[in-house]
Order: structure tokens, then sequence, then C-alpha cells
């Protein structure tokens, strides 16, 4: 009954394309004309987001030290780590499971890896990777188990340091050659040889037993192909220990 006396002049509406904490409280619409004023109001309530807590990636605060140990000993390999990560220890490329043998510790920024007893093939190279959803670190260091041995049995004897040398020069890492390590092994590798990288070259290692060198001579031929690529050397494997 109503429709034939009412008229829609007009809707108006009031659009906020980015709300913050401001635009909460009460608005008014107010409309004037010659016959008068009319006016309605609204309330808006706006919630505040959190903010989100910023993470700083992982850094060392202080880094795993290299331990020397009898067999049999127990061990304890401790480092403080910052940015609450997630940390995973390393013997070589594999990793470490927690376990009773292995056990995993953290408490707040110190994280431990306590090993009940280490054994002579325990020694090498160790890594602990600390990661979280802003970056990643690593820390490596070297375990020593002494052993002592009847005649007869095995003898493992793991290198700290290789130094590669050619015609009695220290050869540096310039980008042509390759050094590499893994956990029983050194690796040096010359990806695309030229003719003047023939000559003497010798790899010397040092250990707590002493050191050794082992010696080669490389002689790259010239041809009028493409140069192949030289094989990985690996050196270290028939190296006699002196002293």
């Amino acid at each position: 009954m109503y429709a034939s006396k009412t008229l829609l002049v007009a809707a108006c509406s009031l659009e906020i394309s980015e709300v913050t904490i401001d635009d909460d409280g009460s608005h008014t619409c107010k409309a004037i004309n010659s016959a008068g004023v009319a006016s309605t109001k609204t309330s808006v309530q706006v919630n505040a987001k959190p903010q989100e807590k910023l993470v700083d990636p992982p850094r060392f605060i202080t880094h795993p030290l290299g331990l020397r140990l009898n067999d049999g000993d127990a061990a304890t390999l401790e480092c403080q780590i910052s940015g609450s990560p997630e940390v995973k220890w390393y013997k070589g490329r594999e990793q470490i499971n927690d376990s009773e043998d292995f056990r995993y510790e953290n408490d707040g920024s110190t994280y431990r890896l306590v090993i009940a007893e280490v054994f002579p093939e325990d020694s090498g190279m160790y890594k602990c990777v600390a990661e979280n959803e802003a970056g990643s670190a690593s820390s490596c260091f070297t375990v020593f188990v002494e052993a002592y041995s009847d005649e007869g049995h095995l003898i493992l004897i793991f290198f700290l340091k290789v130094i590669w040398t050619k015609d009695g020069r220290e050869v540096e890492d310039t980008g042509r050659f390759k050094f590499s390590q893994d956990e029983n092994s050194f690796t040096f590798e010359i990806p695309a040889a030229l003719a003047t990288d023939s000559g003497v070259y010798c790899a010397k290692a040092t250990s707590s037993k002493g050191k050794a060198k082992w010696q080669f001579t490389l002689d790259v031929r010239v041809s009028s192909s493409p140069c192949a690529d030289i094989d990985v050397l690996q050196l270290i494997k028939s190296m006699q220990v002196r002293g």
C-alpha cells in the first residue's frame, strides 16, 4: 500500500578501501536539502591483526670444538645457536639419527650431541646443521679417536689436512681446480685440463700419527679435439704414514 507513496531518490555508500585501527568507531551519514536535515549512525569495529614475529636466521654463537678421544670414551659435542632452529648432526655426508648411542639434547640455545661410547671408526669429519624458516647455518669439526691395536689388526688413519703441490708449489683454489673431502678421502679434480697443467703433483697429509705424502706425474697431451675432463683422482688410499 506504500509502494505508490515512496520514491527512491538516491542511494549513497561509503567505502573504505584499506581499513586501519583509526577507522574504528561511530560513523554518521547526514543528508541535507531545502526541506531539512536527516541523519543516521552506524558503528564500525576494527579488530587489529596480530603482528607476525620476525624470525632471524640461525647463527652460531659458539661452534662445536674438535675432540681427541681414547677408544671407549664418552663424548659430548656442544654449541650455542640463535634463532631457535632445528638442528641435525652429520658424520661425513650421513646424518646421525637420534638414538641411545647418539643422543640429541637441547637446552635453550645450547645444542648437544652426546655419544655414549666412541670407537676408532667414529673418527672423521662431523657437521652441525641448523635450519629455520629464515635460513640455515652449519659448522664443521673433527673427532679423533686414538686406537690401540694388536699385531695383525686393521688400523685406520684419518687425515686432518692435505696440501696439494705442483712442481713444488702449493696448488691454490682458483676456480679451475676443485678440492673436496668426504669421510675417508680427499679429492683433487681438474674439470678441464690444459697442457700447462702437466707436471709433478704431490699430496702431503698430516694426522695425529704423523705425516705422509703421495707423488705422481700428470702429462696432459695436446689434441685437436676438445680436451676431455680429467677423472677425479683418489690419491690418499696408497699413502704410508711416517713418524
